[in-house]
């Protein structure tokens, strides 16, 4: 029962924290005769990695013609939207199958043409990357689909584009995936030119995937190039996982130097996100300097070693690294409501200050404080929280809940 709680927990603190959060809108085409490991494997990656992303909310949905369709002849599936009312998409996502009368639909090929123009990620696997044959978005690129469909793709395309033994291609915008499974492997990269190496990697964990590594498919251009162009550029912020995953590229070559400048602008760029501090102590190990546990350390030492010991750790690493982000939002709440459910409200309290120090500017944090303060009846001090909290989110629901609790006590 209590692991059905924590899930329960787990989902509500994610639809919080999607308010939170840039939202990255995840289209599955669909259409009548589709793979279903094609869609729902990428789709599954991406609606699973929202938890992991301190920066990104992923609002995956599906996408249609029809009203509703059929995918290997047995599963029945109700599309979210069609092509008339999509939302804006930023990562577009086309599976194969039975793709021939959807491939050559004229309203199917309007709508993903615009799609693409507007995205900026796409994602193809297996017969899927027929769909843009026709409009053009093939040409001049390395590309690569399942081991059945490469002879025709060699004899459309020049055969020294078509590349082969590999799970992806990354072209850039477009990365085109081999057969069926494959599309897992491809979203794990385009998830993590989002929103980082890591995240793609503890998703890959969740998901029970085989160690999941960059260099299952084959980049066709230089990250560690692009990335670059950022580290003396004041003005452009690009996405948390362009800077990341040229870092992890430069570590894994062994230029330390230049993956620490990559980490040290991403940190700067998103200094509340706990991955940007994950990637940097990777770094610094290297050269022996002291960092503090990273993030899912720290969390098993609260579960394991409890929050005094925690807070030592997290006073140490205030002293040596003052802005050093030990913790994501997630985490650190879901550990207290844990703690809150088990009545532990001493060893709350303690990790909801840290949870204050560290992210002051959400509301999470006020309303779970306030909560254990009025449970440990420091009425004073909850009713000074609240006037702090409300000054800040003074049309927070849960916090107004909590005024009318206090001044009925």
């Amino acid at each position: 029962m209590k692991n059905y709680i924590l899930i329960y927990a787990l989902l509500a603190f994610e639809l919080l924290n999607a308010q939170t959060k840039d939202t990255i809108n995840v289209a599955v085409f669909l259409y009548d005769g589709v793979e279903l490991l094609d869609f729902s494997g990428p789709a599954e990656v991406f609606a699973a990695s929202s938890y992991y992303t301190n920066s990104y909310h992923f609002n995956v949905y599906t996408v249609a013609k029809e009203p509703q369709l059929t995918s290997q002849g047995f599963l029945t599936i109700t599309p979210n939207y069609n092509f008339n009312n999509s939302p804006k998409t930023d990562v577009l996502i086309l599976p194969g199958g039975n793709a021939n009368d959807a491939i050559n639909d004229s309203l199917t090929k309007k709508w993903i043409v615009k799609e693409i123009k507007n995205s900026t990620d796409v994602l193809t696997v297996c017969s899927g990357i027929f769909f843009l044959k026709d409009p053009g978005f093939l040409e001049d690129i390395k590309l690569t689909s399942h081991h059945k469909i490469i002879p025709f793709l060699k004899q459309t395309f020049d055969p020294e584009d078509v590349v082969e033994n590999v799970k992806y291609v990354d072209s850039g915008q477009i990365v085109t995936s081999a057969g069926v499974s494959s599309g897992i492997e491809g979203a794990f990269l385009t998830l993590s030119k989002i929103a980082g190496y890591e995240v793609a990697n503890r998703t890959a964990r969740y998901m029970e995937y085989p160690y999941w590594h960059i260099s299952n498919g084959k980049m066709t251009y230089s990250i560690t190039s692009l990335a670059s162009k950022f580290l003396a550029n004041q003005n452009d912020k690009p996405k948390f996982g362009v800077l990341d995953v040229a870092g992890h590229i430069a570590l894994r070559e062994k230029n330390l130097e230049e993956a620490i400048k990559y980490f040290q602008k991403n940190k700067s760029l998103y200094p509340s996100s706990a991955l940007s501090y994950f990637s940097l102590a990777s770094a610094f190990k290297r050269i022996n300097k002291w960092v503090p546990p990273v993030y899912e350390d720290f969390i098993n030492v609260l579960r394991n070693q409890g929050a005094k010991e925690a807070f030592k750790i997290f006073q140490k690493t205030k002293s040596v690294y003052p802005n050093w982000v030990l913790f994501t939002l997630k985490d650190i709440t879901v550990r207290i409501d844990n703690l809150i459910n088990q009545k532990n409200y001493s060893e709350a309290e303690l990790v909801s200050k840290m949870a204050m120090d560290t992210y002051p500017e959400n509301s999470i944090s006020y309303v779970q404080k306030i909560k254990i303060l009025i449970e440990l009846e420091k009425k004073i001090k909850a009713q000074k929280t609240l006037t702090l909290g409300l000054n800040k989110f003074p049309d927070n629901k849960e916090l107004l809940t909590l005024q009318q609790k206090l001044n009925s006590k």
